[in-house]
Parts: structure tokens; C-alpha cells; sequence
């Protein structure tokens, strides 16, 4: 059975930095994304491992062709992920990370003996803990994703 590791990083470098380290740890580069916010757009994009060491980033919510465009890449996944409930609490809480411009590189772990391994790659590359990330939000004033909020940017 296929399990979806999740880690949130503070930034697209430190995301990047875990997956090359999974790779070298003999992850399938296919198996690993890494979500993030375009700072220009404020659109999602999602960079996907190529088997050269490289990525190749672009937006995740593209045109379907007949003018209907795609789901936005993050929102399919956590439905995938939580089910097909789009008001799910934990699911906002990632999307609103990566709105604040946060890193999130996902992992389809075929092989259960990995998952330790892989989750132990990402906190020692500085994956965050989401509850205590949400937490500080909500000292901040955060009541939940609100998905019409801007995104952050630079300034």
C-alpha cells in the first residue's frame, strides 16, 4: 500500500536540500514533489524530481483544454489525500502554509521499511511541525484557510 509522507519547510531551498538527500537515500525522484507559491503569480506551483538530479517547475493549475481549467495541484492532493471534503481543517492548515510562502514536499512511499527513513531525512533537513506552526498563527489572529486570502509575498 502506498503512503503519502508530508513535510513543511520554511523555505524551497531547505524542501529542495530534503529532496535531493531522499534521493541520494535511493528515493524514486518521480515519487517526490515539492509544492510551493510562484512569488511573482501567487499561483501554486508544483516542481517535480527528474531522474537527472535537476526539476522541472511549472504551475499546477494549467488549462484543461476546453476551457475548464484543472483543480490546483495541492487542493487535488489533500482531497486525494483527506477525502473529498474541501473544508477539511488539516488540509487548510497546508494550504495556508503554502500561501505564507512555505515549501511542502510530499513522498509516495511504496515500500513500508522507508517510511521511517524518509520521515527522519525530513526532520533532520528542518521539516516543521504543522500544530505548532498553526498555533503561532492563531496568536496572530489565523481562524482558518481562507482560500479568496492573497498571497504573501516579499513585501
Amino acid at each position: 500500500m502506498t503512503q503519502t509522507i508530508v513535510g513543511l519547510f520554511d523555505t524551497v531551498r531547505e524542501a529542495q536540500s530534503a529532496l535531493d538527500r531522499l534521493a541520494r537515500e535511493g528515493i524514486t525522484p518521480t515519487d517526490m514533489h515539492v509544492h510551493t507559491q510562484d512569488e511573482g503569480s501567487g499561483r501554486e506551483m508544483r516542481s517535480a524530481a527528474l531522474g537527472d538530479g535537476g526539476t522541472a517547475t511549472g504551475p499546477v493549475a494549467a488549462d484543461a483544454g476546453e476551457g475548464v481549467p484543472h483543480e490546483s495541484g495541492i487542493a487535488h492532493f489533500f482531497k486525494r489525500l483527506f477525502g473529498n471534503d474541501e473544508a477539511s481543517e488539516e488540509a487548510g492548515h497546508y494550504r495556508e502554509s503554502v500561501r505564507r510562502g512555505h515549501a511542502l514536499l510530499t513522498v509516495d512511499a511504496v515500500d513500508d521499511s522507508r517510511i521511517d527513513a524518509v520521515r527522519a531525512v525530513m526532520n533532520d533537513a528542518g521539516a516543521m511541525d504543522i500544530d505548532e506552526r498553526v498555533s503561532q498563527w492563531k496568536t496572530a489572529g489565523y481562524s482558518g484557510y481562507d482560500s479568496s486570502a492573497e498571497a504573501f509575498t516579499g513585501r
